[in-house]
């Protein structure tokens, strides 16, 4: 199992990927994801207990974000996109959204990680595509036992909860 020290390596590189010089500002809310993610010393330590294959970071990142997606916490989901929508505005308010969130239901996001793994259902070279990445969206599925990645083509959808 990776420890704290390591999940915190892996988001700060996520969150590195996602805002090269020049990104576009669609991909500021991912790179913010991992960022805050990185700085949660109580949500490492939370992600650290899940075995390394179960892809820790990647998994909590998908949790909060079918949190969001489901509970729309108001001071939150306003930084996430909605299918058909503009990008929503992105603000340094971001950050202590998520760290209220995350101590508010941090329970909750364990909880979904322990029952839940990361599972990436397309190739990284097609994931790799700017297009593809900066239109990302995650839903529930119906049946509530999985999150899906969405995208405006079915096949850039890089992956998601599973049980």
């Amino acid at each position: 199992m990776p420890g704290a020290d390591e999940l915190r390596v892996q988001a700060v590189g996520v969150a590195r990927g996602w805002s090269p010089p020049g990104a576009p500002r669609s991909w500021r809310l991912t790179a913010a994801l991992f960022e805050a993610i990185a700085a949660h010393d109580g949500l490492l330590d939370r992600l650290a207990v899940l075995p390394a294959d179960r892809l820790p970071a990647l998994l909590g990142s998908a949790a909060i974000a079918f949190l969001v997606r489901r509970d729309r916490p108001v001071r939150l989901a306003g930084y996430f996109p909605e299918p058909g929508a503009a990008q929503p505005r992105f603000d340094e308010g971001f950050f202590p959204a998520f760290a209220a969130f995350c101590a508010a239901r941090l329970d909750d996001i364990a909880e979904l990680c322990q029952a839940r793994r990361y599972q990436t259902v397309l190739g990284a070279r097609t994931f790799d595509r700017a297009s593809d990445r900066s239109r990302l969206l995650a839903r529930a599925h119906p049946s509530g036992q999985w999150i899906e990645w969405l995208s405006p083509r079915p096949s850039a959808s890089p992956g998601g909860l599973a049980r």
